[in-house]
């Protein structure tokens, strides 16, 4: 069963002692020079670090959170606006001067990478996080235990995925799809933003090829960027119904869909 505790991480220091679950827990000062993890930090400790590090360089001074709805994990780490509460939770730095981490963002999709039953990929913006520079080992956490407690692993295996799909618009066009032929798994990835005077979304049915009812009906949640993601594992041919929802305002779309 998946976690869905996104709070502040709780994990073994030797330097500094005490529970940082709490969403008021206050961030461990550290007067050390940037790149230079606090001495008397245990591993865990060193790879909470290094993440907090990232996270900063990344999101600079914004709120963060975490996408619990995000299919492959619950440590999907995002930016502001981290609402509706129902989908993210508020992240709370242990670290507040976590500077020049060892990892980096990685470009390949995390759906590629196969961990086992229990780790969960650490990810930031959807991206794998990666512990070394030959992207050989990638930051997760494990689903069998409570808090974050982060690990670098190496995947066991590597799926070879095609894009069957990548097609982007405007405003509120709506298409359907040709059947597509997929394989073990697929991924279905929506992503839109519209202007604030104009927010929207998307909607989407999937609908296997003879069959009347949709094995899938998703849409985005109506802010006004948002990004969503399925992964099915049905092997056959499916075609896809999309629309844009809400005001007809300035809204760009993009619809993928990859498959091993």
């Amino acid at each position: 069963m998946l976690k869905r505790l996104a709070v502040g991480a709780c994990v073994g220091l030797v330097a500094v002692a005490g529970f940082f679950g709490a969403r008021d827990a206050a961030a461990v000062h550290v007067s050390r020079e940037a790149g230079d993890p606090p001495p008397g930090l245990t591993a865990k400790g060193r790879l909470l670090w290094n993440l907090e590090a990232l996270l900063r360089q990344t999101f600079g001074n914004q709120a963060i959170c975490t996408w619990v709805r995000a299919p492959l994990t619950v440590w999907d780490f995002r930016a502001t606006p981290c609402t509706p509460f129902a989908s993210y939770d508020p992240y709370r730095y242990v670290f507040a001067h976590a500077r020049g981490s060892r990892f980096h963002v990685s470009s390949r999709a995390p759906t590629n990478m196969v961990f086992g039953n229990y780790p969960l990929m650490i990810l930031i913006g959807g991206r794998a996080t990666a512990c070394d520079a030959s992207e050989q080992y990638f930051l997760i956490d494990y689903a069998d235990g409570a808090g974050l407690s982060p690990d670098c692993l190496q995947p066991y295996k590597t799926l070879k995925s095609r894009t069957l799909l990548d097609r982007s618009g405007w405003h509120d066009r709506s298409f359907a799809t040709r059947p597509l032929k997929v394989g073990r798994f697929w991924i279905l990835a929506l992503i839109y933003s519209c202007t604030p005077r104009a927010p929207g979304g998307l909607a989407v049915q999937v609908w296997p090829q003879g069959k009347r009812r949709p094995i899938l009906a998703g849409s985005t949640n109506g802010r006004r960027t948002d990004q969503t993601e399925y992964l099915l594992y049905r092997p056959g041919r499916y075609s896809l119904r999309v629309r844009i929802t809400g005001d007809r305002g300035d809204c760009q779309w993009n619809v993928n869909v990859q498959s091993d």
